[in-house]
């Protein structure tokens, strides 16, 4: 007999501990419940959710979050989500509207892609511009001394 549509709801916006701004912390007495790891406290929370069957795990301009996340499901945990997927947030330095909000593209990839190649075909291709105009392959190295340069001054 034919059931018609099912219909479900997804998060597609998913910040990981691994994301550069995040808000993942202990509450008081939370860290020894949790053995001192945000991450078990981030896992166990995602494995709270009843009623969200996909999640794409967010990360700043890496898959840092979602590579660790896969980690957990590997090991039998995260088995509320059918569907975990990969969602790269890139912040540009672009403003609209009067009260000048930023503008950031998400992009999602299929789980059927192995991290590997998304870090190797898509962002190693992205290109960011460094002082004096040098243009930079985006990966965690570059980002780092990037990051430490601008620090500096």
């Amino acid at each position: 007999m034919y059931t018609g549509s099912i219909f479900r709801k997804w998060d597609l916006h998913v910040h990981s501990p691994a994301s550069f701004e995040n808000q993942y912390r202990f509450d008081t007495g939370e860290s020894e419940q949790y053995g001192g790891d945000i991450w078990e406290k981030y896992i166990s929370k995602l494995e709270e959710i009843e009623d969200i069957c996909a999640i794409c795990v967010t990360d700043y301009f890496s898959l840092d979050g979602y590579k660790k996340t896969l980690k957990y499901s590997a090991k039998g945990r995260l088995e509320n989500f059918t569907l975990i997927l990969p969602n790269i947030e890139f912040r540009i330095d672009k403003f609209v509207g009067k009260d000048n909000r930023s503008i950031n593209y998400h992009v999602i990839f299929s789980n059927e892609l192995s991290t590997e190649l998304i870090e190797k075909e898509f962002l190693e291709d992205v290109k960011f511009e460094i002082a004096g105009g040098e243009k930079r392959r985006l990966n965690r190295k570059n980002i780092t001394d990037f990051g430490k340069t601008t620090k500096a001054k």
